[in-house]
């Protein structure tokens, strides 16, 4: 079970801690932000008063470690079995999920877009979808 973090919340911890906790690079903007639970579950790796913050160069160590990460809003990231990358992007047509990796392989005449943009659409598509069914 995953704990929702607000956006608000997460911003004000990025402002105390926005550097890699692996490589000391400033990360500018939340969105680059990923947390790795096992890792704050495992005291000896972290101090444990604090939460491990990587960019998403360094998190791929963690992901392809099997360990748990999550985004900037505290969601789960979906991970690819084929080449233990995180999932960002979406095929229209075929209603699936892909890592960059399985991207560049993907037909070029499909219809492909970022995550994000796809669950803008769909939240977009059910509040439209209650307004017509309310009236």
């Amino acid at each position: 079970m995953t704990e929702e973090v607000t956006e608000e919340e997460t911003c004000e911890s990025l402002d105390r801690k926005g550097v890699c906790s692996s490589c000391e690079e400033s990360i500018e903007d939340v969105k680059d932000l990923f947390r790795c639970r096992t890792c704050v579950s495992e005291p000896t790796t972290f101090n444990a008063s604090s939460v491990p913050s990587f960019c998403q160069f360094c998190v791929v160590f963690h992901i392809r470690k099997r360990h748990q990460v999550s985004d900037y809003k505290g969601h789960e990231i979906i991970v690819c079995d084929k080449h233990r990358l995180g999932c960002d992007t979406f095929c229209d047509n075929c209603q699936t999920l892909m890592c960059s990796e399985c991207c560049k392989g993907h037909p070029g005449d499909h219809e492909v877009v970022s995550v994000e943009s796809k669950a803008v659409e769909i939240r977009y598509r059910r509040r439209f979808t209650k307004t017509i069914s309310q009236k």
